[in-house]
C-alpha cells in the first residue's frame, strides 16, 4: 500500500478506517474515510467535499447574478414590459437621493397646510418610493396611458417612454418635447398611479402633496425651484371627481431663455389608489400652455 489514505481496518473491525501513511497504520480510527488524514493534511485519495461545496456555491452565486440581472432588465424596459399584476408592494419612504426628507421649497404664495407631506407633529417627511418603470397592460388605440388616466398622443412630442424621474409613482408613461438645446430643457405630458396608502386623504391634499414632491426630488430639486401656486380647484374626468393643482415653478437654471415650468398635476380616484396626471411647459409659452389645457380638457379615466 504505497498511497497513504483511510483503508478497511486491517484488524477486522467492521465498518472501521484505519490510515495508512505509506509505512504504518495509525493507532486512530474512522467511520468516515472521507475525513483529513489524523495529522491534519488531506487524503490523498478522498473525495474533496470542499471543492464540491465550493463547486456549489459558485453555481448558486451565478443563479443569483443571472436573476439580478433579469430583474434590471425587466425594470428598466418600461412600456416594452407591461405587468398585469396591479398589487403593488407597500413603498419604501424616501425623498431626494433616496436618504433626505421633503424640503419646503421658497414660494411667492402661502402654501397649503397640506402641502408637505408631514408626520403627527408636522414635522416634514419623505415622500413616498414608487416604481415608475412598473407597467400594467395597456390597450395600444392613439392614447397615452399611465393608472387609470389616458391623453390622446401629442404628435408634435416624442413618442410615449418611461419618466423614471417619478420616483414617488407606479406606471408612468410620458411624452416629451425638446424646448432648449443648451441647457437641455423639455416640456412634459405624463400619466401614472398613486397608492393610496402612499397618499391617503381628501384629493387636494393628495394633489398638494404631489406637487410638493415634485419640487422636492430629482424633478425639480437640483435646480433650487420656488414654487408659487395659481389655482387649486375640483375637477371631473369621465363622471369622476378630482383635484387639479397649478403652479408656477421657477428654477435657477443659467442659459435658460424662461423662468421655468408651467406645471399641472390633475389627481383622480382609482379605487383604492388614485389616477395622476402631470403637464409641464414653460413659462410664458403661450402655445404650449395652451395645448397642455387642451391635454387636460382631453383626458379620460377608465
Amino acid at each position: 500500500m504505497a498511497t497513504p489514505g483511510w483503508y478497511p481496518d486491517p484488524g477486522g473491525t467492521p465498518g472501521a478506517y484505519r490510515y495508512w501513511d505509506g509505512a504504518t497504520w495509525s493507532a486512530e480510527t474512522t467511520t468516515d474515510p472521507r475525513r483529513p488524514s489524523p495529522g491534519g493534511g488531506p487524503a490523498d485519495d478522498r473525495p474533496s467535499r470542499s471543492r464540491a461545496g465550493y463547486l456549489i456555491i459558485a453555481a448558486l452565486v451565478v443563479v443569483v447574478l443571472i436573476t439580478i440581472g433579469a430583474i434590471f432588465v425587466v425594470r428598466n424596459s418600461g412600456a416594452g414590459s407591461p405587468i398585469t399584476d396591479r398589487t403593488y408592494p407597500s413603498s419604501t419612504v424616501t425623498g431626494w437621493d433616496d436618504s433626505r426628507p421633503t424640503e419646503s421649497p421658497s414660494s411667492d404664495a402661502p402654501q397649503s397646510p397640506s402641502g408637505t407631506p408631514s408626520g403627527p407633529g408636522g414635522e416634514p417627511v419623505p415622500c413616498p418610493l414608487g416604481d415608475p418603470n412598473r407597467r400594467e397592460s395597456h390597450p395600444a388605440d392613439g392614447r397615452v396611458y399611465g393608472g387609470n388616466l389616458s391623453f390622446p398622443v401629442a404628435g408634435n412630442f416624442q413618442p410615449a417612454a418611461p419618466e423614471p424621474r417619478m420616483s414617488f409613482a407606479y406606471d408612468v408613461t410620458q411624452q416629451y418635447l425638446p424646448v432648449n438645446g443648451d441647457p437641455g430643457w423639455i416640456a412634459q405630458l405624463a400619466v401614472g398611479r398613486l397608492l393610496g396608502t402612499d397618499f391617503p386623504g381628501k384629493p387636494e391634499a393628495v394633489a398638494d402633496s404631489i406637487m410638493q414632491c415634485a419640487v422636492t426630488t430629482r424633478m425639480y430639486l437640483p435646480y433650487n425651484p420656488t414654487r408659487k401656486d395659481l389655482r387649486s380647484e375640483a375637477i371631473t374626468i369621465s363622471g369622476q371627481p378630482g383635484w387639479l393643482i397649478e403652479s408656477d415653478i421657477v428654477v435657477d437654471q443659467p442659459g435658460l431663455p424662461f423662468p421655468g415650468d408651467k406645471v399641472i398635476f390633475v389627481i383622480i380616484p382609482d379605487g383604492a389608489d388614485w389616477g395622476l396626471f402631470f403637464g409641464a411647459v414653460p413659462i410664458g409659452n403661450a402655445d404650449l400652455t395652451n395645448q397642455l389645457s387642451d391635454v387636460v380638457r382631453s383626458l379620460t379615466a377608465s
